[in-house]
C-alpha cells in the first residue's frame, strides 16, 4: 500500500514540475493564416458605431494602433470574411504599416448614389407593417422605425425582430404618443424608459434614436432622451391625406441626397405605396438606408451632445429662414 503511495506521489510531483517547465519554457508562435482577398472597386467604407479598433496584427494578442470614430471613412487594401486590412501609415523607411479593422461596425455604400432615409413612425401594425417589411425586403431597402411602446404586444415584438433581422433601425418614439413638451420631467422619463425597456427585450439592444412625437421637444425631453432626436426633411402628411398617390408623388417631387422622409406604416395606403417609393427612389439612383447610416455617410455625429438632428437641407433652409413647402 505505502509503495503504491510513494507512486502516486512521485506522478502528482512529475506532473506539476512538467506543468511549471510548459509555461515558462519559450514556445515558437505560429501565426494566424488568414485569406485576404481583394476588395471591390467603387465601394464606400464608413464606421458606423462609436469606436472601433484598429489591430496590429492578426493574432489573438494584437495591440490596438488606432480607434476610429463615427463617421470615419477608411479604404481597405484587402478583406477576410470578418476584417479589414488597411493602412495606417508608414515606417522610418518609408514601407506602409498595415492595421486591421473587425468588419462589424463598418457600413459598406455606394458613394456614387444618393442616399435617403425613409422612416416609419407609430407601429408596429400586425396588418401594416408586414406590409411595408415585405416592400422593404423585395426591393433589398433599409427604413428606420420609431415605434411606440403601447404596440409592442406579442405580434409587436415579432415585428421589431423582423424589421432587426433585415437590417432596419428600431428607434424610440414613446409610450403612449404624447406632446412630451405638455409633461413634468418624471412622465418624460416614464415615456422613454417603458418603450426602451420593450426595444431591448424584444431585439437585445437598446434604440440609439428617438424622435418625439408631433416633432414637440425642449431642451428637457432632449436631456432625458439622451441621444440624437431625430427630425425630417420631407413630411409626406401620409396621416391626413390617407392616401398612396399622394404620398409618392410627395416623396418623388421633394426627395433629394440626405432626406429623412417622414411616413406612418399603421396607415395602409401608406403600406401600400412603399413598393413603389422603394422602385421608384433605386430608378433615380437612391439608396434606401436607415438613419444611423445615413449620418455615418454624411459625416455626422448623432451623440447626446447633438441631440436634434436635421436633415442638412432642412437645416439649411431654417438657416436661411426660407420655408420649405
Amino acid at each position: 500500500m505505502r509503495r503504491y503511495r510513494s507512486s502516486i506521489v512521485k506522478l502528482v510531483v512529475f506532473i506539476v514540475a512538467a506543468i511549471i517547465v510548459y509555461i515558462w519554457t519559450p514556445h515558437t508562435h505560429t501565426p494566424k493564416r488568414v485569406k485576404l482577398v481583394n476588395v471591390p472597386k467603387g465601394v464606400g467604407f464608413s464606421v458606423v458605431e462609436g469606436n472601433v479598433n484598429v489591430y496590429n496584427s492578426l493574432e489573438d494578442d494584437a495591440k490596438i494602433i488606432k480607434t476610429l470614430s463615427f463617421g470615419d471613412k477608411i479604404y481597405p487594401t484587402a478583406q477576410s470574411s470578418l476584417l479589414y486590412k488597411i493602412k495606417t501609415g508608414r515606417d522610418k523607411d518609408g514601407e506602409p504599416i498595415y492595421g486591421y479593422v473587425k468588419k462589424k461596425g463598418v457600413l459598406t455604400y455606394n458613394p456614387k448614389k444618393k442616399h435617403i432615409a425613409l422612416t416609419f413612425d407609430d407601429g408596429p401594425n400586425r396588418i401594416t407593417t408586414p406590409i411595408v417589411l415585405k416592400a422593404l425586403k423585395k426591393n433589398n431597402c433599409r427604413a428606420t422605425f420609431f415605434v411606440v411602446g403601447k404596440m409592442i404586444n406579442r405580434k409587436g415584438m415579432t415585428l421589431l425582430r423582423q424589421e432587426a433581422a433585415q437590417g432596419c433601425e428600431i428607434g424610440n418614439h414613446s409610450y403612449s404618443h404624447p406632446l412630451l413638451t405638455d409633461l413634468k420631467k418624471k412622465k418624460i422619463n416614464e415615456q422613454i424608459e417603458k418603450t426602451d425597456k420593450l426595444i431591448q427585450i424584444a431585439v437585445g439592444k437598446p434604440a440609439k434614436l428617438c424622435r418625439a412625437p408631433y416633432g414637440g421637444f425642449n431642451r428637457l425631453v432632449l436631456s432625458i432622451m439622451k441621444r440624437a432626436n431625430i427630425y425630417w426633411s420631407i413630411d409626406t402628411l401620409d396621416w391626413k391625406t390617407k392616401s398612396s398617390k399622394k404620398t409618392f408623388r410627395k416623396i418623388k417631387k421633394f426627395a433629394g441626397d440626405g432626406d429623412i422622409v417622414l411616413m406612418h406604416d399603421i396607415h395602409m395606403p401608406t403600406a401600400k405605396a412603399v413598393d413603389r417609393i422603394c422602385r421608384f427612389l433605386k430608378a433615380k439612383n437612391f439608396e434606401m438606408v436607415t438613419m444611423t447610416e445615413l449620418a455615418s455617410i454624411q459625416g455626422r455625429d448623432l451623440v447626446p451632445s447633438a441631440c436634434e438632428y436635421r436633415a442638412l437641407k432642412l437645416y439649411l433652409f431654417e438657416k436661411e429662414k426660407i420655408k420649405i413647402w
